[in-house]
């Protein structure tokens, strides 16, 4: 382990300029286009976008500020995004809408595989290494409905850790994983709903 979450795990201040800079951003550039609202299955990819860590208030803060003022009277689910800092408060108050939505299954197969298509991206942003995503993939597979039973991380794992040429083995790892037929749409999901928060906080 021993690895840092220097991405998430700790919350940072940031330059008010710098967060006003990027709203300011992104608001003109959904100026351009029409917004795109969360439905119901967005807002369950939210939630485990949140659960993963792959975004926090940093990112729902800037993200619902800028939906918010585009108009007149704001749902509350949006409203609570805007307003809470605490990742626990961020990830209640989606639970808590998302109960009103007795269509949508927070518990299938599909999410399952977002939330380590999320872990991914956190990965490749740099939050964590290769083994240390297989640890957290597969301890996460172990008591969640995903695609890929947990044995078959740690199969990965193993293989990465009995390996003489470690590097060369972890950047095939990672090409085949990005390739699969289940996790590569999981990766490209993650990406296309996360993309959304990251051009709201960095403004690109």
């Amino acid at each position: 382990m021993g690895q840092s979450d220097k991405g998430i795990g700790l919350f940072t201040s940031e330059p008010q300029s710098a967060r006003r800079t990027a709203l300011l951003f992104f608001i003109e550039n959904m100026s351009m286009h029409t917004p795109k609202w969360p439905s119901e299955e967005d807002l369950c990819y939210i939630l485990k976008m949140l659960e993963s860590r792959l975004i926090d208030y940093r990112f729902t803060e800037p993200w619902a500020d800028a939906l918010i003022a585009t108009v007149e009277v704001p749902p509350p689910w949006l409203c609570d995004l805007a307003s809470r800092t605490h990742l626990d408060d961020l990830v209640n108050a989606v639970q808590y809408h998302l109960t009103y939505w007795t269509n949508v299954n927070g518990g299938s197969r599909k999410l399952g595989d977002f939330y380590i298509g999320c872990l991914f991206q956190r990965h490749k942003r740099g939050d964590f290494d290769w083994k240390f995503f297989i640890r957290e993939a597969a301890q996460y597979a172990e008591g969640n409905w995903v695609t890929w039973h947990f044995e078959w991380y740690y199969q990965i794992l193993q293989r990465l850790e009995k390996s003489n040429r470690e590097k060369a083995l972890e950047e095939s790892q990672r090409l085949k994983f990005e390739a699969d037929g289940v996790m590569g749409p999981a990766i490209a999901l993650a990406e296309e709903q996360y993309r959304p928060f990251r051009i709201a906080r960095y403004g690109a």
